[in-house]
């Protein structure tokens, strides 16, 4: 594959969201019929450094991380209350 279909491929799908490499090299065959996967991974690669050095992550179509103080206080109580929950088993 020359320069110009990859930049082209790069520049049309650098913004979506995919959720892992296997699923966007069958995005790619199915809509360019591209069937090279080193092609394809080149590719994921490229537009994930992409979107990182843009978005800061990679942009993922059903992966959202809630880092508030507020999310993060409330599931270390979660996980605290499960500990404690494991060791009254254990002591029974």
């Amino acid at each position: 594959m020359n320069e110009i279909v990859f930049r082209y491929i790069y520049e049309k799908e650098k913004n979506k969201g995919w959720q892992n490499s296997r699923q966007f090299r069958g995005y790619i065959y199915k809509t360019y019929n591209i069937k090279d996967s080193k092609i394809g991974t080149d590719l994921y690669i490229a537009i994930n450094r992409y979107q990182i050095k843009k978005y800061g992550c990679s942009v993922s179509p059903d992966l959202y991380i809630d880092l508030s103080k507020e999310t993060l206080r409330r599931k270390a109580l979660i996980r605290k209350a499960i500990r404690q929950e494991r060791k009254k088993g254990r002591n029974r």
